[in-house]
This record gives structure tokens, sequence and C-alpha cells, in this order.
């Protein structure tokens, strides 16, 4: 059955904290801007030309949820007629655009917008040169000139990369995202075999034959990782390079915020990764939240999804049948492109229209990430 519409990327999440000026400098640390600041809402910007790519609002702590690009106003109209969706409202926030919403079956809050207008742009995106590869220098791209960073400097966020989610079903979260807004799959985490249960399945957004991320969307079992409770595991940002992941690390070690994880390079997604926690959240999860930074890649991706099985520390990561690759760790994030998987550049990799989470023919590297997680049911403690 074709999804009513295909959204082609996730925007924005809104979270809910009780000091905005405290989530204010903790996002400024990580590498955001300030976009707005209203009495209880708090918009942060990136480099990229997005008007935010961050959303606070004042209160108990709690995740709200997330909101997604829609491809026209039409898409957003034809989400709006159905039952469970809201009419069609206009956006007060920066940029403006216009909005449908409803609840997920999680509790969760789902946004698609269309028609935010885009802030301008005021640091050059141009892709980083490397001396890299070879047998000798004759691949190299920076040549006769510097490197240089101001020590001490604030790294720099392209864009929103992906969510992490801990459901109740994730495949009964994934069959709503797909009929609702054509997401779909690109890698299933089954501890114990084929047989074994789901615990957790990255997902993308169908952007047909234009490069998606690995996954903007990764579902893992609430029963396995948060006692049942469904909500946040974490968010990821795209970072500008992997200069910009090293010197936020330097930079949330001076602040004195809780390091989770990294720098390191996720095994099935790619990406390079550097994981920090919230100085808002409560630790109630089995899992902490936390922010993290990638760098990933891009790939072809493929119409049917990878299944990764696990046999006691080993798993085997299996790509339509035939590549494969050794795996050590459960929870990773990655990118991907077109009917593939899709999700945010840093430790992360990207799929073009093709196939999973190697790398093939094709396959680039592509920005950086970082992810912010965060425990409990919908709540950010």
């Amino acid at each position: 059955m074709e999804p009513i519409i295909k959204v082609d990327d996730v925007a924005f999440p809104t979270l809910q904290v009780p000091d905005l000026a405290l989530q204010e400098q903790f996002l400024i640390h990580f590498g955001m801007k300030r976009a707005a600041l209203t009495e209880d809402t708090l918009y942060m910007h990136g480099e990229g030309p997005q008007a935010f790519i961050h959303v606070s609002t004042l209160g108990e702590k709690k995740f709200i949820g997330n909101a997604f690009q829609a491809l026209s106003l039409e898409d957003v109209e034809k989400l709006s007629s159905e039952a469970t969706f809201s009419d069609v409202e206009a956006l007060s926030s920066p940029g403006g655009g216009y909005v449908t919403r409803t609840i997920d079956p999680d509790g969760i809050e789902v946004q698609v917008v269309y028609g935010i207008e885009p802030r301008g742009i005021d640091s050059t995106l141009d892709p980083a040169e490397f001396n890299v590869g070879g047998q000798g220098r004759e691949a190299f791209q920076r040549l006769n000139k510097i490197k240089r960073f101001v020590k001490g400097a604030y790294p720099r966020i392209k864009r929103y990369g992906h969510c992490g989610l801990n459901a109740i079903n994730p495949e009964a979260s994934l069959e709503w995202y797909n009929h609702h807004l054509g997401i779909i799959a690109s890698d299933l985490l089954k501890p114990g075999g084929e047989a074994g249960p789901t615990m957790g399945i990255f997902s993308r957004c169908d952007r047909g034959a234009k490069p998606a991320d690995h996954h903007s969307l990764f579902w893992l079992s609430a029963p396995m990782l948060s006692n049942g409770n469904p909500g946040l595991n974490h968010v990821s940002y795209e970072m500008m390079n992997i200069d910009d992941v090293f010197m936020g690390h330097e930079v949330m070690k001076r602040e004195g915020y809780e390091h989770e994880w990294g720098v390191g390079r996720h095994y099935q997604g790619s990406q390079i990764f550097d994981y920090w926690r919230s100085p808002l959240i409560t630790h109630t999860s089995t899992r902490p939240t936390a922010m993290y930074s990638t760098i990933q890649s891009l790939h072809r991706s493929s119409t049917s999804p990878r299944t990764e099985i696990q046999h006691g520390l080993k798993k085997v990561h299996r790509l339509n049948g035939a590549l494969r690759s050794i795996l050590l760790h459960s929870v990773l994030s990655a990118v991907s492109s077109g009917p593939g998987p899709r999700g945010s550049p840093g430790n992360h990799l990207r799929f073009q229209p093709g196939a999973g989470t190697c790398l093939r023919p094709g396959a680039r590297p592509r920005g950086r990430a970082c992810h912010l997680k965060w425990p409990g049911r919908n709540s950010a403690g």
C-alpha cells in the first residue's frame, strides 16, 4: 500500500526543559546559535540554511516530538484531511510556514511542515579538503593552504540529522510512520538470530533517486532498554567536518559536561561520533541520554532492509543477502539515500539509491553530526 505522503527530511525536534537559559548555554557550547527567544520558547539554528534546527519550550522536562519536512503544501493538506491529523496552521516560529500535527503510537508529537523560509547563510558550507590517500601525494587536495582554527572556538553544526526513539513496538512504529510519512526501513537489529526479537530499526525518508541518510529515525525497543517506557533516546546533528567533532569535544570537556561515548566510529553507519549528556536530564533510563557529533558517508539505498544477526558478541551484517561485515555494537547510527536508508552526517553512513551500510561504489563521505539523548517516557529524564 502506498503511503499517504513521503516526507523529504527531518526538520527539528522539540524538547521541553525547565531552564531555557541553561539549555541555550549548553546548545551554544554544542555548536548552535540563537535564532529567536520568546517568553517560553527557544529556537536555535546551525550553519545551514534552515531557519532553526532545535526547539526548546519552557516546562517540566519532557520530549515533545519531531517535525518532518514535506515536499509541498498539498502534502501537508493531504495529511490534514486524515482524521488523526490537525487542521493546517500557520507557524509563528522563525521563517513562518505551515504545519499539521498528530500523535504517534508512543504518544510522541509528529509535526509535518512546509514553507519555512530559509535563513541567510553567514559561513561557507564548502566541503573540507584533505591530504589523504594515494601511493604518494597525488591524491592530496589541500595544496599550499593552511588550516587554522581559533583554540576553544565553538564547533559548527550544519543540520538536524536524526532522532533515536525508544518505542514500545519498533515494528508497529515503523508501520505507522511508513503509512503516514513514507518512512522505510534500512536495517533491522535482531539479537539471537533471524528469529530473534527486533531490538532496533534504522529507518530513512524515501527520497527515491535522491541521496538520503542511512536513517532519519532509529527505533529501539523500550521493553529492552527503558523498562517499557517510550520516549526520546537521542537527537543527532550533522557537523561541518571532522575538525568540528574534535573542537566540540574540547569545548564540552572544558565546560564540564558529562561525556558518554567517543570520539569513535560506528561500525554499521561508519559515522564518527562523540556523545555528551545534557545537563537538564535525569538518569532514569537504562541508557542515558546524550548528544553526539559525527561524520557520515553516502551510500546507495536498497528497497529491502538488512538484518543484523547477533551470535554472542559477534554480529553478522547481511546486506540484501550478499554483503557482510562484522559488527561489535548494537546501537549505531548511519546515513543513506534514496529508497534506502537515511540519517545524519557525522559518524553516520549515507546511502544513495541502492544498498546498505558497507561502503559501495558511488559512496562518498559527508558531514558530521551531533546527538542529544534523553531517556524515559516522553521525557528528558
